[in-house]
């Protein structure tokens, strides 16, 4: 018995106690449930992955059993990108401006104008170093003595290491490609025989190259001289008829400078230069190779902008391309909103005989063009 004293302290005590074990109970079996999930889950998880390893994966598929061949089959290679280039043979044939020409007789890589134009024209004036093939003329015996003289031609023309092909069909002036069966014959034996990886017709024919370049154009009343001009390195038109890039040489041939319509020339060359030649006015922009400078592109934004907004023809030069090369991608970077990528690309078909300067193109890559401006050029640190 319990004596009535002590009852009204020991009651309180075991309550207590219930309460505990109730509590202990109740988180015993809130954890007995979570296990259980737990459990399920992974019970799940084993049966779905036992499940896919049954099935067969293609990636993950034994190796074959025929062995792998110790050297690659190049001719069986060359064989198939034949058919590929043949399978999409109307898809290969695009059109250049005569801009685009312009740029690809200066970049010193394979090409083969075939002017398709009749033959008095042909003599009359022509592109220096192009093969006539007249397909105006109902002469078939004319057309297959002039496709032979223009496949020894092409023979000739490959001997050159460039892994780059290109053909360029020119006529008169149409701005689409010829539709009649001899030119397609024609097209046809590039496309499918020799693999040409460019295939082009000159958008607005030999008229619009004429108008824009006539110096690249020579005839059978020609001098020696203008046959010469014909084939020289022209600088490279960046921007059409506002932006041009080259080096020492182009600045000090009058000619070309003249002919080209060109108003300011600027200089990135280590050391400045007086030129006196009345031709030109040349801006020095000194940078210092040696020591590797810190380009200051927001100084030279706010020297070629004003420029080109007063419809100044510009012409960027230094010693060998190496640093005038960046500075014209930043340039083509601000005036066609681009990314680093593509604009370098853009600039590189023009002059891939140059390299780059790495000092000067990591510069490049700190340049945020969303906040490019031409007084504030922000870098990402």
């Amino acid at each position: 018995q319990i004596s009535p004293e002590i009852l009204p302290v020991f009651l309180p005590s075991s309550k207590r106690q219930n309460k505990k074990i109730k509590t202990r109970k109740r988180k015993s079996k809130i954890l007995d449930r979570r296990l259980k999930k737990k459990k399920k889950k992974k019970t799940k998880e084993q049966t779905k992955t036992n499940k896919s390893r049954e099935k067969p994966n293609p990636k993950m598929e034994p190796k074959h059993k025929e062995p792998t061949p110790t050297a690659i089959d190049f001719q069986k290679l060359l064989q198939q990108e034949k058919a590929k280039v043949a399978a999409k043979a109307g898809q290969t044939l695009k059109p250049l401006s005569a801009t685009g020409l312009y740029n690809v007789l200066q970049d010193l890589r394979h090409l083969l104008v075939i002017d398709c134009r009749s033959n008095d024209d042909f003599k009359n004036k022509r592109i220096a170093n192009s093969v006539n093939v007249d397909l105006t003329t109902e002469d078939l015996e004319l057309i297959n003595v002039q496709f032979e003289t223009l496949k020894s031609h092409h023979k000739s023309q490959v001997q050159i290491k460039d892994n780059l092909q290109r053909v360029v069909f020119v006529d008169q002036d149409s701005n689409e490609p010829r539709s009649d069966p001899k030119f397609k014959l024609l097209l046809d034996f590039f496309l499918e025989d020799q693999n040409f990886s460019k295939v082009f017709y000159l958008k607005g024919g030999f008229n619009s190259l004429i108008k824009k370049y006539p110096f690249l154009c020579i005839g059978e009343e020609s001098s020696e001289i203008e046959k010469k001009r014909a084939i020289s390195r022209y600088p490279a038109e960046i921007l059409e008829g506002k932006l041009f890039m080259g080096n020492f040489v182009n600045i000090g041939n009058e000619f070309q400078m003249k002919n080209l319509s060109i108003d300011v020339a600027i200089n990135f060359s280590s050391k400045p230069e007086e030129l006196d030649i009345g031709y030109v006015t040349v801006n020095n922009f000194v940078i210092d190779r040696e020591n590797k400078q810190d380009i200051p592109f927001h100084e030279i934004m706010d020297l070629v902008e004003p420029l080109l907004a007063e419809g100044k023809t510009l012409f960027l030069y230094d010693l060998d391309y190496k640093v005038v090369m960046p500075i014209i991608i930043a340039i083509v970077m601000k005036q066609k909103n681009w990314p680093l990528d593509l604009a370098s690309a853009y600039i590189l078909t023009k002059r891939p005989d140059v390299e780059m300067e790495t000092w000067i193109y990591s510069q490049l890559l700190s340049i945020d063009v969303r906040n490019m401006s031409s007084k504030n050029i922000k870098f990402i640190k």
